[in-house]
């Protein structure tokens, strides 16, 4: 069923829990109306936005110009525009990482910028759009439950010419490749299982479609994964696996229970938000005018979706100076288009499959609190990057919510044994999880190419030994200490009574001016009078 914006998101504001009726232009679930359907309907009225599809299993999208696709968008790295280039043989991998540096380049499409360099032609960038399209496409026509926002905006580069991709021809196309899925599962029935090259098989392929299957199973993938991944469609993709069989060039090496490239520890695919959130990103994309300080104000009370904000900066080469980390210039670097395309989906997503909350809140206030009180002391006590500070304490229990998210009953376990054994969460996670909130985060700081100063404070927020000459470690770990201390508690902490006054030596903060500068997060934040006069670790 289609809604309109305007209504939903008003009814969205007075009832954040109520996700049937919130959208953008306008929006839906794909049980009711169909991926191939929504494509037809954008192509007829020749619609101009972003078509995101959001499941459990991430999200998607399409940009539409006049009812033509233009590109499809993803965050993972294997679904971007460059590793079409590299599975079609148009770049290298090397020499897509020195065209990274054109990403920087303002917000035109980075296969518009290829050509432009002279790095690849206009008949390979139309390929890769191609293939990209119809690997999404695929994906999403397979997943069983999934909603969808179309959001009516202008694209912030100029389409290419001639280089739009039909949408009726995607549509024929998607048919025809539904077919070719129905025709492989005839020659593959086992879809999980993997295929090695023999060790004396010839290195060179016959043709070029040969060599992009080869490179496909040299990547250890599944018959399905080869089959979804092929540019060259499921049929074809599925002869070219039977006849390299026939000729002993490959053989069926194993069966794969799990994904072949599933990460070494557990990612950030569901973000949790606090339920007023998704309601109010809709009310600022719904509402004319500027809406950074609404960006601002949403992205300073969620850290994971701060962190994805970064991330994404980072892992598109936006270089990021320590006076940029202020929640500010990390929206003005983002942009409008691509923080609508973030944004959005995450709204979506917190609306249509909720998370469950529990303990998440006590987590989530600790760092917003933490975060407010890093800030004021680094103003009062004028340290030269007070943004940093705010996002060092916002962001500094990442490795948390990632392991809870991905297991929330576990991680309810470790809490109140935590509590109830009065024991350090670390010594616990490593005991249920083998791995710690720290390490973890760590971790994904550094695989998302986080400022070193943030990287550090993550990694390094529960280790006094690293605290010796870094003022910002000192201030998250003052922060955290008077924020624990007034019950806003990430698990039972005990608290080193010499480190606490050697930090607030080391920044050159009184006790006194700590208790007034939590006095005054504490109105700001909670609402709520202080109800001690001293911190109780002195």
């Amino acid at each position: 069923m289609l809604r309109p914006a305007a209504a939903a998101a008003r009814a969205a504001a007075r009832d954040p829990g109520s996700a049937h009726r919130v959208s953008m232009s306008f929006h839906g679930n794909l049980h009711t109306f169909g991926i191939l359907d929504l494509i037809a309907l954008l192509n007829q009225r020749r619609m101009t936005g972003v078509l995101t599809v959001v499941a459990q299993e991430g999200d998607r999208g399409f940009v539409f110009h006049e009812g033509d696709l233009v590109c499809a968008t993803a965050s993972e790295e294997s679904r971007r525009l460059g590793s079409f280039m590299i599975r079609l043989g148009f770049l290298t991998p090397d020499e897509l990482g020195t065209a990274a540096e054109l990403r920087s380049l303002g917000p035109s499409h980075i296969g518009q910028k290829l050509v432009g360099a002279g790095r690849i032609s206009t008949a390979q960038l139309n390929a890769a759009v191609r293939a990209q399209i119809f690997d999404v496409l695929n994906e999403i026509m397979a997943w069983r439950e999934a909603t969808f926002v179309f959001d009516d905006l202008p694209l912030p580069f100029a389409p290419p010419a001639g280089g739009l991709v039909s949408a009726p021809a995607v549509i024929l196309e998607a048919a025809k490749r539904a077919d070719d899925h129905r025709y492989a599962r005839t020659l593959f029935p086992e879809g999980n299982v993997i295929l090695h090259r023999e060790k004396d098989a010839p290195d060179a392929a016959s043709n070029d479609e040969e060599g992009e299957i080869l490179g496909l199973v040299d990547s250890g993938f599944t018959v399905d994964r080869i089959l979804l991944a092929s540019s060259r469609g499921p049929r074809a993709a599925a002869e070219g696996l039977r006849d390299l069989l026939e000729r002993g060039v490959i053989r069926k090496s194993s069966i794969k229970v799990t994904e072949a490239c599933e990460p070494a520890g557990p990612d950030i695919t569901h973000i949790a938000v606090a339920p007023h959130v998704p309601a109010a990103i809709f009310e600022i994309y719904s509402r004319p005018g500027t809406r950074q300080p609404g960006i601002c104000g949403v992205l300073a009370q969620e850290p994971l979706l701060t962190a994805k904000v970064l991330r994404l900066l980072t892992l598109s080469n936006i270089k990021i100076e320590r006076e940029d980390l202020t929640l500010q210039r990390l929206v003005q670097l983002l942009g409008p288009f691509q923080a609508r395309c973030l944004l959005l989906p995450e709204a979506a997503r917190n609306l249509y499959f909720p998370r469950s909350n529990y303990y998440w809140h006590d987590c989530w206030r600790h760092d917003q609190v933490c975060a407010d009180i890093c800030e004021k002391i680094a103003l009062k006590i004028r340290y030269p990057f007070p943004g940093e500070a705010y996002l060092a304490g916002l962001l500094h229990n990442i490795g948390v919510y990632i392991l809870f998210l991905n297991n929330p009953a576990a991680y309810r376990c470790v809490v109140g044994e935590s509590f109830s054994r009065r024991e350090h969460m670390e010594t616990l996670e490593e005991k249920y999880f083998g791995i710690t909130h720290t390490t973890l985060g760590g971790i994904y700081a550094r695989k998302w190419q986080f400022p070193a100063m943030l990287r550090l404070a993550v990694r390094e927020h529960h280790r006094p030994e690293a605290m010796a000459s870094r003022p910002l470690l000192h201030m998250l770990n003052v922060a955290a200490s008077v924020t624990a201390e007034f019950g806003y508690r990430v698990g039972y902490r005990t608290i080193d009574r010499r480190q606490f006054r050697a930090s607030l030596d080391r920044i050159a903060l009184s006790e006194k001016d700590l208790v007034a500068l939590f006095a005054e997060t504490q109105r700001k934040i909670i609402g709520a009078p202080l109800e001690r006069e001293r911190v109780a670790v002195s």
